[in-house]
């Protein structure tokens, strides 16, 4: 049977010594009537300077990854009404396109499902939607559009 641990390299000494570096609040809290519905199960990404991180509803975040300050918080205005049996975002995708120019919109972006089934990309320098609606400025995208990631494109 496979052990995530090792007994060998296992020691309590040197857990109870470790201090908090720091905490983070993603700010989409559970309704009081939506309590046990929400799972803080993501997985951060460092990619550079920045910690790439998604939570229980689908928000994406960067935070520099040497202060923790949050950099930018893309909103995915994902509906309580999409919780299937629980809210959690396990972790976002990063890509950089090589043929891109450095500072075009999206030549680095971050991508992210949701609860409410979107594939969403946002630029990773600002956290800008790839294809926010003009109506709305939300990003509803399909996974052939996110791999382009042009603004404005259908």
């Amino acid at each position: 049977m496979a052990r995530a641990i090792s007994p060998s390299t296992r020691s309590i000494g040197r857990t109870t010594s470790l201090e908090r570096a720091r905490e983070y609040r993603t700010s989409d809290m559970p309704a009081p009537d939506s309590e046990g519905e929400y799972a803080a199960e993501t997985t951060p990404l460092k990619i550079g300077d920045d910690l790439l991180l998604c939570s229980a509803m689908g928000d994406i975040i960067a935070m520099d990854a040497a202060t923790g300050l949050q950099e930018w918080h893309f909103k995915a205005g994902v509906s309580e009404d999409a919780i299937p049996y629980s809210a959690s975002c396990r972790g976002v995708a990063y890509y950089a396109d090589p043929a891109a120019d450095r500072f075009a919109l999206c030549a680095e972006r971050v991508l992210a499902g949701t609860l409410d089934v979107r594939l969403i990309a946002v630029d990773a320098r600002t956290g800008r939607s790839a294809r926010a609606s003009a109506r709305t400025g939300r990003s509803i995208s399909s996974a052939a559009w996110a791999t382009r990631c042009r603004a404005g494109s259908p």
